[in-house]
């Protein structure tokens, strides 16, 4: 809903330049209301992002970290239970062979590095997003702020679209640029129809 707010910035900002000034002041009491309106949906969906971001940083760094230990100990542990590979990476380094029979050599911690970043991703994808998307649907609420009764009205009215964004939500929306679109509503919302509001009210002094 966020991601086409440039073009509706646009359309919403064309109908207000083409009104007649009697009517400029109705326009953007509907527009003020449409846009907070997105705006809260957007709330929400950029608060769960965020979340779900800060989980994601969690995973790789430990995936990451697993994957190396893996990588460089991985067949020494495997060696030291059945007694295979012969040669293990570190030994080779240590000694210098590597070069005789890098293939070998490099199989076994390759192969561990790779299904470890595998079994990474797909316990965050398959696992962790899930479940915090899960958790976000059964207490939207708790996305926004809802510190004044025009938001909690607003919130009555939006919860059902915010839901649906948040279901239709993937891995791949962390990066959609959520949080940038957010910026940009918000800033429609403290600048934009606040000047027009200015003046309007100016025009009426005169």
């Amino acid at each position: 809903m966020a991601e086409g707010w440039p073009q509706e910035r646009a359309q919403l900002i064309k109908k207000i330049e083409g009104a007649a000034s009697y009517q400029i002041n109705h326009i953007l009491e509907d527009i003020d209301r449409q846009v907070n309106e997105v705006n809260i949906v957007a709330e929400a969906v950029s608060t769960f992002l965020d979340g779900a971001k800060k989980s994601f940083w969690r995973y790789f760094n430990v995936t990451a970290i697993t994957a190396i230990l893996l990588f460089f100990f991985g067949d020494v542990i495997i060696n030291s239970i059945i007694g295979m590979p012969e040669n293990t990476l570190l030994t080779s380094i240590r000694t210098g062979s590597i070069g005789s029979a890098p293939f070998a050599t490099l199989a076994l911690p390759v192969i561990l590095l790779i299904a470890t970043i595998v079994v990474g991703f797909l316990a965050y994808s398959r696992v962790s997003f899930p479940y915090l998307r899960k958790k976000a649907l059964a207490q939207p609420a708790e996305l926004v702020s809802l510190e004044t009764d025009y938001r909690k009205n607003l919130w009555h009215k939006m919860e059902e679209k915010v839901q649906e964004n948040l279901k239709n939500l993937s891995v791949k929306d962390l990066w959609a640029g959520y949080s940038r679109s957010l910026a940009r509503i918000k800033s429609f919302l403290n600048n934009d129809l606040k000047n027009y509001y200015a003046k309007i009210s100016h025009n009426q002094k005169d």
